[in-house]
C-alpha cells in the first residue's frame, strides 16, 4: 500500500502565525497611578530592548518601564518579560499573558507607570499592567502571516523542470537559483509541506536530488 503523502497548497493552522498589526497605545489610571501601554511589531531582541530604552529616556520622569516580548514560533520561540522594579510577577508576566491570550508573536509591549502615591497591591498591579497591555493590543489589531520553510538543493540541469513542477505544484516558490556545473536552488514552501515536498523531489529526480544543509525558517 502506498504511503505517499499529498501536497496541499492550503496552509494548515501550524503554518500560520499572528503579529501585532502596528504600533498602538492605551492608557488607564487607578488611584492616582497612570499606566501608559505601548505595543510595537518586533523583529529581534536587541531592537526590542532599544525600543524599551528609548521609551525610558522619553518618559524619564516615570517610576517603572515594564515590558514583555515574544519572538519566533513553537519550541524556538523567545519569550522575555521584565517587572522593572515592581514586585516579582506583578508586571512583566501579566503583560506577557496579554500577548499570549491573543496568540501573537513578533510583538513587544511596554507599560510605563507613574506612581500616584497609593500602593495598588499585587492584584491591583496585575490588573493594571495586564489590562493596559490588553487595551493597547486591541487598539493595534493583529495581522495573520504565513510561516515558510526553505529547502536548499542541487540537481542536474536536466532535472530542473521536474523540480519546478513539484515546487510550483505545492504552491511554493524559489528564493534563489544559481546555475553552475549543477543547478543550486532554494525552494520556499509551507512548513507542513516540507516533508512531502522532499519525498516528491526524490521521486521526480529518481534520487538524483542532493539536499543541502537546512537554513533558518521564518
Amino acid at each position: 500500500m502506498s504511503t505517499r503523502r499529498s501536497l496541499q497548497t492550503a496552509p494548515s493552522e501550524d503554518d500560520l502565525y499572528r503579529v501585532v498589526a502596528g504600533p498602538a497605545r492605551a492608557e488607564i489610571r487607578d488611584r492616582g497611578s497612570r499606566f501608559l501601554a505601548q505595543c510595537f511589531p518586533a523583529r529581534d531582541e536587541d531592537g526590542a530592548r532599544r525600543q524599551v530604552q528609548q521609551i525610558a529616556t522619553r518618559h524619564h520622569d516615570a517610576t517603572h518601564h515594564c515590558w514583555a516580548l515574544v519572538l519566533g514560533h513553537g519550541s524556538r520561540a523567545l519569550r522575555r518579560s521584565s517587572d522593572a522594579g515592581e514586585p516579582a510577577g506583578t508586571a512583566g508576566p501579566p503583560i506577557l499573558a496579554a500577548i499570549d491570550k491573543r496568540r501573537l508573536t513578533g510583538t513587544l509591549v511596554v507599560v510605563t507607570r507613574w506612581f500616584g502615591g497609593t500602593k495598588l497591591g499585587t492584584a491591583g498591579l496585575i490588573r493594571c499592567y495586564g489590562g493596559a497591555a490588553g487595551e493597547a493590543l486591541e487598539a493595534a489589531g493583529a495581522q495573520q502571516c504565513r510561516r515558510e520553510s526553505r529547502v536548499s538543493l542541487e540537481v542536474e540541469h536536466t532535472d530542473v523542470a521536474s523540480v519546478q513542477r513539484v515546487v510550483f505544484g505545492a504552491g511554493g516558490r524559489f528564493a534563489e537559483e544559481a546555475y553552475g556545473a549543477r543547478a543550486r536552488l532554494m525552494a520556499v514552501v509551507l512548513p507542513s509541506q516540507e516533508s512531502a515536498l522532499r519525498e516528491r523531489l526524490v521521486e521526480a529526480t529518481a534520487g538524483r536530488v542532493c539536499f543541502l544543509p537546512d537554513t533558518e525558517d521564518d
